[in-house]
């Protein structure tokens, strides 16, 4: 919003009071106001929280996450294709897609073609990475990982992911998810073939069609853009949280605790106590506006995944 400056009709009438002392202050005021509704408002992720579990089942946590709150990007990665090449993959696609993402508010702003082409550009380098090690072991021939990448660009929530990781996005009390699953049951139910409760407990509910790995992506990663509010709360999470844990439930969790660290103790221990057999990983990240002037000498996270 760009402010205008002008005297009202009450202030045309009646100028500025004779006396001498009380004029610089009341300009200073004035001139002040104006600038400050001039300054650029983001809305900006102010508060995160983020955690990844090895769930009840699993040897071992092939889930990574990140939550970088000084530059506004948030990611999920879910590792598949064994042990050690699940875990390696779902490490690559964080470090490598993340650094790339976070130079998009600084350096390019919110131009939605170069933003595209960074994002596809980052998940191919990702891709280079993984061939170049499956070419160094047999272990890493099948590695590859699904993800969902959030991250805020002036004021818009940008969603990108591949796979069945989510984004939902809690806004006025409604729950909604930003992200389409890319699995086997996905496919049928958009066919006709199965309804959204049959998937929920289908054998092959798992099997996704699409993932960040050795063998090309069998479609190109999408890109949703929502314009943010104040108040808004976004998830970002595995299927080991989303497979167990209803869309009524997370929306009851996301609204009954404040601190987005709380949060995702909260959804995890949920989707534990329903018996999750997989890892479980959450990013939780809440929406306020504030001024870019304040935010200069913000300290950045680093890009390190958070795994347990």
């Amino acid at each position: 919003m760009v402010a205008t400056f002008s005297p009202s009709s009450v202030q045309q009438k009646h100028p500025v009071p004779a006396e001498r002392s009380s004029w610089l202050p009341r300009l200073t005021q004035r001139f002040r106001n104006f600038w400050l509704a001039r300054t650029p408002v983001e809305l900006k992720a102010l508060r995160a929280g983020a955690k990844s579990v090895r769930g009840n089942y699993r040897m071992s946590n092939q889930d990574r996450c990140m939550a970088d709150t000084g530059h506004g990007v948030f990611m999920v990665s879910d590792g598949v294709g064994g042990h050690h090449g699940g875990e390696e993959a779902a490490g690559i696609v964080v470090r490598t897609i993340g650094p790339s993402i976070a130079s998009i508010g600084a350096f390019v702003g919110f131009d939605l073609p170069n933003i595209q082409t960074i994002v596809g550009n980052a998940i191919q380098t990702a891709r280079r990475r993984m061939v170049e090690l499956a070419g160094y072991s047999p272990d890493y021939r099948q590695m590859g990982a699904t993800m969902a990448l959030a991250f805020v660009v002036e004021g818009r929530l940008c969603v990108s992911h591949v796979g069945d990781c989510r984004v939902y996005l809690l806004r006025d009390r409604t729950l909604t998810q930003l992200t389409v699953d890319q699995t086997f049951v996905q496919v049928a139910i958009d066919a006709g073939m199965l309804t959204a409760e049959q998937a929920r407990t289908h054998p092959w509910r798992h099997v996704v069609t699409n993932v960040v790995g050795v063998k090309p992506l069998d479609q190109a990663p999408d890109l949703t853009v929502v314009d943010l509010c104040p108040g808004d709360r976004v998830l970002i999470c595995s299927d080991g949280l989303t497979g167990v844990v209803e869309d009524s439930r997370l929306r009851e969790l996301l609204l009954d605790v404040t601190e987005p660290e709380t949060t995702v103790d909260r959804l995890i221990d949920e989707a534990l106590a329903n018996d999750s057999r997989d890892n479980v990983t959450c990013v939780v990240f809440d929406v306020a506006t504030a001024h870019k002037e304040l935010d200069a000498g913000e300290a950045l996270l680093a890009f390190e995944p958070y795994a347990a």
